[in-house]
């Protein structure tokens, strides 16, 4: 006997499930507000594109990686709120050994 499942209808979706135009526009501005504040950290600490090419696909093994890598608050690079951006600047006031 085989240890696979094999679910008849899984990689449909289920109707009425699918995203409305507004949800799609609200995901792809969310999205895009993110990149710009990837490409402001990019411009403002002269960082080679080849830093930030990871970030047409967003995904968040990178933004984690990119966060820590350049110390930049998480919260702030996803939600774009202003304490996240003070923890940024504080932290990069601290010189690095």
């Amino acid at each position: 006997m085989s240890d696979v499942i094999d679910f008849p209808n899984a990689s449909r979706r289920r109707p009425g499930r699918s995203m409305t135009p507004a949800q799609w526009e609200h995901r792809r501005a969310f999205n895009e507000a993110m990149r710009t504040r990837i490409r402001l950290i990019a411009q403002e600490r002269n960082l080679p594109s080849a830093e930030i090419k990871w970030m047409g696909r967003l995904k968040h093994y990178n933004l984690l990686c990119f966060s820590q890598r350049h110390r930049v608050d998480i919260k702030w690079l996803i939600t774009g709120r202003l304490p996240g951006l003070l923890k940024t600047v504080r932290a990069r006031r601290v010189p690095t050994i």
